[in-house]
């Protein structure tokens, strides 16, 4: 598999496989970020046919686990110069349940596995799997605060959204559990 430069892209997908958390503090810029458990269910949906596709790992056996006929090759997290990284925005269960601004609170979880459900204080339900042909119920200047169960989908789209030229995403950590949380302080 082909080892790519970060700053030799042109039209590539880039696609970063680690970890929510690790990729929210320091990603590429308009990079999707599925880790390998997140692949064989949102890869269809978010990644459009024929596109040439380059994996962000911190080691390339990170992509043992995952069918690597859909990369083109990877980007070692090492040979990326720390100035050419951004950060995905996120805020603490309690500080998002305090807010009294205006806001979309985004819910990627699929309707069937709701069993805790979100504040429903402008709560929109897109599912991950399902936000490439929804977009258009999303205006790309509201300010977008993402959910899911733990913070994994959550992160997931709101890169998404991001590389669709949404600006004003956040991921609200720990994810409805948290919230939760929160909510019986």
């Amino acid at each position: 598999m082909k080892t790519y430069n970060y700053t030799e892209l042109t039209d590539e997908l880039v696609i970063d496989v680690r970890d929510n958390t690790i990729f929210r503090a320091g990603h590429l810029a308009n990079s999707l970020n599925l880790t390998a458990k997140q692949m064989p269910k949102y890869y269809p949906a978010l990644v459009e046919s024929g596109q040439t596709i380059v994996a962000v790992v911190n080691d390339p056996s990170d992509l043992d686990a995952i069918d690597t006929a859909v990369f083109a090759g990877y980007i070692l997290f090492a040979d990326i110069d720390a100035d050419a990284l951004v950060t995905t925005d996120t805020i603490k269960a309690d500080d998002f349940l305090a807010l009294d601004t205006d806001y979309v609170l985004l819910d990627l979880r699929h309707p069937d596995e709701i069993t805790r459900p979100a504040p429903k204080k402008n709560l929109v339900n897109i599912a991950l799997e399902t936000l490439p042909e929804n977009l258009d119920q999303l205006d790309k200047d509201a300010t977008i605060y993402t959910l899911c169960g733990s913070g994994g989908r959550a992160t997931a789209g709101a890169a998404y959204l991001a590389k669709n030229g949404f600006t004003n995403t956040h991921v609200i950590e720990g994810g409805i559990k948290a919230v939760i949380e929160a909510q019986n302080k």
